[in-house]
């Protein structure tokens, strides 16, 4: 499949790959073809925390029969019963977890293995929470709504939000009224 991204499309979007995946895709699709990898984050300051969150998120949404994510990552070697426990190996390779740092620390694996952007989401319990997840681990003020002025204090978006909510690097695009081509 990635071959064919490479003959046919301008760039590829996989998520929920370790590291190693993001290396062999750029080597498959070559210089020019934009790689932006989904990397999904449970941020805590406590390590194990971090962990126990990441290690949830994998056994209930990566690990659960049927999932293409799954099927992909038994493909890298990783096997249906690591995935539905949640191994540490497993939650180690695909997420991200802990503080700010390891999160950057993270980011930095798939850039050097060849991503041109790495697309950070939050396993959060609602909207406004992966809001102020993403802002604390960017160093960015996410603000929501079109209406903010520079400087202004953030205004917290009910969860779900009914704007836009951008974040450069560490972004996330809610869009309810209209498609966007990329």
């Amino acid at each position: 499949m990635l071959a064919l991204t490479g003959e046919v499309a301008d760039r590829a979007f996989p998520a929920l790959v370790p590291p190693e995946f993001t290396a062999h895709a750029r080597a498959v699709l070559g210089p020019h073809i934009l790689l932006i990898i989904g990397l999904t984050c449970a941020m805590d300051d406590d390590p194990a925390a971090a962990r126990a969150l990441a290690r949830q998120f994998v056994s209930t949404t990566i690990g659960r029969p049927g999932s293409p994510c799954a099927a992909n990552l038994t493909r890298l070697g990783y096997s249906s019963e690591k995935l539905s426990e949640g191994s540490d190996r497993v939650v180690d390779a695909v997420l991200g977890h802990g503080g700010p740092d390891a999160i950057a620390a993270k980011v930095g694996e798939h850039l050097k293995a060849g991503a041109d952007h790495v697309r950070v989401s939050t396993v959060v319990p609602d909207f406004a929470s992966g809001i102020l997840q993403l802002e604390r681990g960017s160093g960015v003020q996410c603000v929501a709504g079109w209406d903010a002025a520079p400087g202004a204090a953030p205004r917290r978006p009910p969860s779900p939000p009914d704007a836009d909510v951008t974040i450069p690097q560490f972004w996330a695009i809610r869009d309810k009224d209209r498609t966007r081509a990329s």
